[in-house]
């Protein structure tokens, strides 16, 4: 029926102005899902001493709901958080962030070292570090696998640049034929009597190395004769 400009069932009230989110409440557009008068029904009133409050249709309590702590879906995250006083807290062993309890901050890849600490796609949280596996020698391949002081972290592998042959104290830089990498040098091992078959095998100072092996050189050496000039 039509009164005043306005739509009204049988008893006089009225029928179809409210929008979708509402419900027709004693002649009233009424949210039933937040109003603590009327809530999931148009008689259902939120009473204390704890379930005061309306969140999508149901009474709770703000001060102390896990899923609403001081407002409607404000989840405390965790399996230890709770809610006290509208707050989110966590046990004395954890630590809050954004509503979540963790217990360190040492492999969480959107909380690395510290609340919000995000790392790179490209990274992993290592002790509370973002590092990139395939790059960090503190962290190379595996979180905590550290390379040697004298080595660099490249795809994921160790190169120790005082030792490889194919990156002689310079990444890249390859030893020719013949020679060993010896303490970040390209070292021929077959005459070098610091490193003399094997690197830092090194002859006596009356020794010479021949073919990787040290000889004395007294009373003659035979076995290097093209530093004893006699041919053989």
């Amino acid at each position: 029926t039509c009164v005043m400009g306005t739509c009204r069932d049988r008893l006089g009230q009225m029928s179809l102005p409210c929008n979708h989110t509402e419900t027709l409440c004693n002649g009233t557009c009424t949210d039933i899902m937040f109003k603590n008068t009327s809530c999931g029904n148009c008689t259902n009133v939120c009473t204390g001493p704890f379930y005061t409050d309306c969140c999508s249709g149901r009474c709770v309590s703000l001060e102390e709901d896990e899923n609403h702590c001081g407002s409607c879906w404000n989840v405390c995250s965790g399996k230890d958080a709770y809610c006290w006083r509208g707050t989110c807290r966590c046990p004395s062993w954890q630590v809050l962030c954004n509503n979540t309890c963790f217990e360190d901050f040492k492999t969480d890849h959107e909380n690395c070292g510290s609340c919000g600490n995000i790392c790179e796609a490209d990274e992993v949280c290592c002790d509370g570090l973002c590092a990139n596996l395939s790059t960090d020698a503190r962290n190379c391949h595996y979180c905590g696998w550290t390379c040697n002081e004298w080595s660099v972290c490249v795809n994921n592998h160790c190169i120790d640049l005082k030792y490889d042959n194919n990156n002689c104290a310079t990444l890249g830089f390859a030893c020719g034929p013949g020679e060993q990498c010896c303490d970040g040098s390209c070292t021929d091992l077959l005459s070098n009597e610091s490193h003399c078959g094997h690197c830092w095998t090194s002859c006596d100072w009356d020794q010479t190395c021949c073919d990787g092996q040290c000889y004395d050189n007294w009373p003659v050496n035979r076995h290097c004769p093209r530093d004893n000039g006699d041919g053989g």
